[in-house]
């Protein structure tokens, strides 16, 4: 989940769903990992401004910017979620670990 349009789309299921859903994430690790996320996983679309911001933090800061945002979007999204569900992109179990320090 990486757009406010993703999040509308979790409201709009569960004004019409008693089903339990949740919200995941796949951190991008890099410029080029968003790019591949956005073309060629399918149901993944990362919002322009997230690939642009992170294009423009330059290679020693990308990995950083990348996870902000869709963290962010995380606490939109659960005001509709009943969960997260955190998706560690290559292993990286430090990724949860500022997942965690982030929500805490």
């Amino acid at each position: 989940m990486y757009s406010d349009y993703a999040i509308n789309n979790i409201r709009l299921f569960k004004e019409k769903s008693d089903a339990k859903i949740y919200a995941g994430i796949l951190p991008p690790v890099s410029y080029r990992n968003a790019l591949f996320l956005n073309n060629e996983v399918p149901g993944i679309r990362l919002a322009q401004k997230l690939l642009d911001d992170i294009k423009q933090a330059g290679f020693a800061d990308e990995q950083a910017v990348a996870y902000v945002i869709p963290w962010r979007l995380q606490k939109k999204a659960l005001k509709y979620a009943d969960g997260i569900y955190l998706m560690l992109p290559f292993g990286k179990i430090n990724v949860a670990a500022q997942f965690f320090d982030e929500f805490n």
